[in-house]
């Protein structure tokens, strides 16, 4: 990793744990983000995932739309860095910690490994 990516990735982290703690105290079942990237090619490979507990509450927050004010507030920490992401690309997602237990064995990396690539 260069010396302007480990830069970059210290960037991220910080701006992630601002969002995660506004998050834990705003938003039912969020229980942390995280993300993966490629910084071969950075900005277009970068994926944020916030994690939910169980199905049931992502598909609570998402019928009341604070999975958009989520989105929001990580548009607003990346664009504070001059970080463009697109959600339409759907480089920021929600997932569940039961989801990834249920169809990789709680490997996250194996879940987003491809994300982070292509």
């Amino acid at each position: 990793m260069k010396k302007t990516d480990r830069k970059t990735e210290r960037a991220l982290t910080a701006a992630l744990t601002r969002v995660c703690d506004s998050a834990l105290k705003a938003i039912p079942g969020f229980v942390w983000i995280t993300h993966f990237v490629n910084y071969r090619d950075f900005p277009n490979s970068l994926v944020i995932v916030s994690v939910f507990g169980t199905d049931e509450e992502l598909h609570e927050v998402c019928g009341i739309q604070l999975d958009l004010k989520l989105c929001a507030l990580v548009q607003q920490e990346l664009s504070a860095l001059d970080v463009p992401i697109n959600i339409k690309a759907h480089q920021i997602r929600c997932d569940t910690e039961e989801a990834c237990e249920r169809d990789n064995e709680g490997n996250w990396q194996e879940r987003y490994r491809y994300s982070a690539l292509h």
